[in-house]
């Protein structure tokens, strides 16, 4: 059996739309559903901001599962809030919680000349 895990690729850029957002990636029993625990930094800026929001997302046959924006509704997953995010996943099937993965949003102002 292995051990949930979640990886963390980002910033990237979904498709539709094309805005930047965080992706999680992660391993499970295969099949189960997987709860994800997303801590956001409390910066008093943007949507969402100093809350514990959680997700349930169902891994595939191979056990491989993903929080992106159109899993999460929120077309800015991870990127509204300035500051340190951390989230966390278990997997419902075995109990088991995956290492806790964090990542740093920051926006920098850009002056464009007319």
């Amino acid at each position: 059996m292995r051990w949930p895990y979640l990886v963390w690729y980002g910033p990237n850029l979904p498709r539709t739309p094309p805005l930047p957002a965080q992706v999680l990636y992660g391993t499970a029993s295969p099949g189960a559903f997987v709860d994800i625990w997303v801590y956001s930094p409390a910066d008093g800026r943007g949507e969402r901001c100093g809350q514990t929001l959680m997700f349930s997302v169902l891994a595939d046959g191979a056990g491989q599962f993903r929080l992106d924006p159109q899993a999460a509704a929120w077309p800015l997953f991870g990127t509204t809030c300035r500051g340190e995010w951390r989230a966390v996943a278990q997997d419902r099937t075995t109990g088991l919680f995956s290492n806790w993965v964090s990542w740093r949003t920051a926006w920098f102002p850009v002056h464009l000349r007319p």
